[in-house]
């Protein structure tokens, strides 16, 4: 067996002493007694090396030894050197003071505290006051999500009436169109059964048909007398067959310019006014021969003082192309200007 010896000074003047023999280690203290310091663990892990060398040395040497004394020389030096390592840890641990123990620890939590800090590149209080501020933050950010969320639940609500009333909307308007169809179409067969209705049992009825006079009723007629004349009436002299109901009474006017009745010409103030007073009626018409009446304007002269010729005024009456012979249907209208005019017809036979 090979047997080492290895002696280590401590940083106090403390010896230790390791005898390996193969199956332990023996550690001799100095008098004092006093437990290993700091460096006692740097020079135990030096011894540790020494000996794993001084172990390859050996384990060089024996090479040559059986493999079976090989095997057990290495199985005993590992459990020997971790005995020791175990041995030499414990008594370090339980050397040093609570003092140390304290200051180590406090040591410890400083540098930590710096790292941190440093790590950071705040302070605990700003670091502090910024992690309430981020809670701050986060609190309202949560009341604000609550008060979407319950917006958005809102909304969604609004939106699913808003869309059941729009699928009843739509149902309605459907049923509505349908109902307006068959409306239009009952409305549409009630139109074509009372039209057939008429045209079944209701004779073509139309308005009659406008009956006016014709040339073929110019009859010229023999001149009445002047006892004739004072007894002539609406009932005997006025000939209504050319003033039909439907015939609409159309009138014609002498034309004053064309047909001068008066020996002397009218009045201009009274040729003016009677011609604007009848341009604008409808009964006027144009054409003689269908007229129901025949107006003839006889009125002040625009010569007064003068002497009328009732002889000549009584020739140019019969004398109208429409007289025809005893002047029926003839209106004679004797206007004057003053109350002073007299009678220009009296004395005249006016057929």
């Amino acid at each position: 067996m090979l047997h080492t010896k290895h002696s280590v000074s401590s940083s106090k003047g403390s010896n230790v002493k390791y005898n390996q023999q193969g199956h332990g280690y023996e550690a001799l203290y100095d008098g004092t007694g006093s437990s290993m310091h700091k460096g006692e663990a740097s020079n135990a892990r030096m011894v540790s090396q020494q000996m794993t060398a001084a172990t390859c040395n050996c384990s060089a040497r024996w090479w040559l030894i059986r493999p079976s004394r090989l095997a057990a020389l290495a199985l005993c030096t590992l459990v020997a050197v971790s005995l020791g390592l175990h041995y030499v840890i414990a008594k370090s641990g339980g050397s040093s003071s609570p003092e140390e123990a304290s200051g180590t620890a406090a040591e410890g939590e400083d540098h930590l505290s710096r790292t941190l800090a440093q790590l950071s590149g705040m302070h605990c209080t700003s670091l502090r006051d910024r992690v309430d501020e981020l809670l701050k933050i986060k609190a309202s950010v949560l009341v604000e999500l609550r008060e979407l969320e319950q917006q958005r639940g809102q909304v969604q609500e609004a939106v699913s009436r808003a869309n059941t009333r729009l699928t009843a909307l739509r149902q309605e308007e459907t049923r509505m169109n349908t109902e307006l169809d068959r409306l239009k179409s009952s409305v549409d067969q009630a139109i074509i059964a009372q039209k057939e209705l008429f045209e079944k049992n209701m004779p073509d009825i139309i308005a009659p048909r406008r009956i006016t006079a014709t040339h073929e009723d110019n009859v010229v007629l023999q001149a009445l007398s002047h006892a004739q004349v004072e007894s002539c009436r609406m009932f005997n002299c006025f000939d209504h067959s050319r003033c039909s109901l439907l015939s609409g009474f159309p009138v014609f006017v002498y034309d004053t310019d064309k047909y001068q009745i008066s020996p002397q010409p009218l009045d201009t103030f009274i040729k003016t006014t009677v011609r604007q007073a009848l341009g604008y009626n409808p009964h006027v018409t144009r054409q003689p021969e269908e007229a129901c009446v025949f107006v003839a304007i006889v009125g002040e002269m625009a010569f007064s003082g003068v002497q009328l010729d009732k002889q000549l005024l009584e020739s140019n009456l019969h004398s109208l192309p429409y007289w025809n012979g005893d002047g029926r249907n003839h209106v004679l209208l004797n206007l004057a200007r003053t109350l002073y005019s007299t009678d220009v017809f009296s004395g005249v036979n006016t057929g």
